[in-house]
């Protein structure tokens, strides 16, 4: 019987530290901080640059992701919200369960992208998510390309009122830094 159980734990050791597959890579948590344009001052300045420009008003290129992004993020005018972990965590999956792809409408308005949700691993940015929760438009950009979430007019409701209730507290304190 002695000799049975250690079969048994020796399959055991050898299928879980001999057998490791090297390709198997020990998933590093993800990091999600949300960013709101800060004032409309911004929206009528004609001097924007064409970053700015592009991140406030339009197409965010996957080439602009980079070291210098949150800096100059925060030069455009967007300040870093603080919300507790679960309103974080609610609004993280919700997007992530979403598909992407490409709207079949487009909107009457201007796009104004106030709110900015970025996935961040191991310190660099994987994904950044503009919402136009007024316009119903979003826009993803990761290092790789450019898309969208397919969402429906519900879907930016309910972020409309996830970002816009977490963050009046939040605002309210933040901006008068």
């Amino acid at each position: 019987m002695k000799f049975f159980k250690f079969k048994i734990l020796l399959v055991f050791v050898y299928a879980v530290f001999l057998n490791f597959d090297t390709n198997d890579k020990i998933q590093t948590p993800v990091v999600i901080e949300i960013y709101k344009l800060k004032n409309n001052k911004y929206l009528n300045n004609k001097k924007n640059s064409d970053f700015e420009n592009h991140l406030i008003f339009g197409q965010t290129k996957s080439s602009e992701i980079n070291l210098e992004f949150i800096s100059k993020l925060k030069k455009a005018g967007y300040k870093k919200i603080n919300l507790e972990n679960d309103r974080i965590l609610e609004i993280s999956k919700f997007l992530t369960s979403k598909k992407a792809g490409v709207n079949n409408y487009q909107t009457a308005c201007t796009k104004v992208f106030r709110d900015l949700i970025i996935f961040k691993q191991q310190n660099k940015i994987i994904k950044v998510i503009k919402i136009c929760t007024s316009c119903y438009s979003n826009e993803v950009t990761t290092n790789e390309a450019e898309s969208e979430l397919l969402l429906n007019f519900g879907d930016y409701d309910y972020l409309s009122d996830k970002l816009e209730s977490s963050t009046s507290l939040s605002l309210s304190k933040n901006y008068s830094d």
